[in-house]
């Protein structure tokens, strides 16, 4: 009901009828304003309502941290960030630029609910103030909000892109890794003007979080996999033998220079077959000294004899190697040589 200053209010009535000779003669009532109650309950539903939007958002974001645990590479991870950014923001499209070092410029590196080939049409974005929401976020290293593609100045050069893509509000948000570096934003748009929800910013910040680290990670992996490369490669042209080995001393992997060497091939010198190349009298001192470096977890250094396949021969040989010692202070594996030093035992 209205009251006199315009205010309006909640009333309860509730009333009884007295009645003479089957007619209604009186009626005793109470009014009373609920107008306080009202808005609890009203306060209490949106609190209710707030509560399983906010469950349904945990809920999602975790799928993601699931799903991108088991991705196998970083274009499919990428791709899952984006879809989970989109469908938390009830938007219409999405995307992920990376910044290329290359070219300069912030490449496609994941988007969805975009025309077919538009994308591909813009091409990169150089950044920049007036880069539209992505480029101007990149130069800026801030999130940046467009409200309504048509008027801001920013977006001028991409506004019949926005058309195109049928989008009129974007807001871009930076990619960080945990050291700070700047790896490329993540945006996402709507088809209504606006600005987001405090809740949708928050959303953005932890999908970008996702990103960074999907694709730190996945460079590392890349780094290793390079870095194991190089490695094998190097031991495949010099002429000592380099090896590697678990904690206790088992090859665990081919070793390309031993099987060389000794002729001995992996199904050989798996595990501790790789002693059965070294000379007899010299396999118990040996296997001692490598007996005492595990238990020490220091240098493992001593010399003998080890059979060289191509001259048909046991030839003097002096082997070090070193452990890799892990944040628990545990031996995580054994790499090292040994060298040919046949012909300087000859001479002395």
């Amino acid at each position: 009901i209205g009251r006199a200053d315009g205010a309006e209010r909640w009333l309860k009535v509730k009333g009884r009828t007295s009645f003479e000779d089957g007619r209604a003669v009186r009626m005793i009532g109470s009014v009373l304003d609920i107008t306080e109650s009202k808005r609890a309950q009203a306060e209490l539903a949106a609190a209710r309502d707030d509560l399983a939007d906010q469950v349904a958002t945990l809920t999602r974001l975790h799928e993601l941290s699931v799903r991108l645990a088991n991705s196998p590479g970083l274009e499919e991870s990428l791709l899952a960030v984006v879809e989970a950014l989109v469908e938390l923001h009830g938007a219409n499209s999405g995307a992920l630029s990376l910044f290329d070092e290359d070219t300069g410029r912030l490449e496609h590196g994941a988007s969805v609910g975009f025309p077919d080939g538009l994308l591909d049409r813009v091409g990169g974005v150089e950044p920049g103030p007036e880069a539209g929401a992505c480029g101007a976020c990149y130069a800026q290293r801030e999130r940046v909000f467009v409200e309504d593609t048509e008027t801001d100045p920013r977006f001028a050069a991409y506004r019949e892109f926005a058309r195109a893509a049928g989008f009129r509000s974007v807001h871009s948000t930076p990619i960080f890794t945990r050291t700070g570096a700047l790896l490329g934003v993540l945006s996402v748009q709507h088809r209504e003007p606006g600005r987001p929800s405090e809740r949708a910013v928050q959303i953005a910040d932890l999908c970008a979080r996702h990103a960074a680290d999907t694709i730190e990670s996945a460079r590392s992996q890349r780094a290793v996999r390079e870095s194991e490369q190089r490695y094998r490669s190097l031991t495949q042209i010099i002429t000592s033998i380099v090896w590697t080995t678990d904690s206790e001393g088992r090859f665990v992997q081919p070793q390309a220079s031993w099987s060389n060497y000794t002729g001995q091939p992996f199904e050989e010198h798996r595990g501790f077959g790789w002693a059965a190349a070294l000379h007899p009298d010299d396999r118990d001192r040996i296997r001692a000294v490598w007996a005492e470096a595990c238990a020490t977890k220091t240098i493992y250094a001593t010399e003998g004899r080890l059979w060289h396949a191509p001259s048909k021969a046991y030839r003097h040989f002096e082997v070090r190697g070193v452990p890799i010692i892990d944040q628990d202070d545990e031996v995580r594996e054994w790499i090292g040589t040994c060298i040919d030093v046949e012909d300087r035992t000859q001479l002395e």
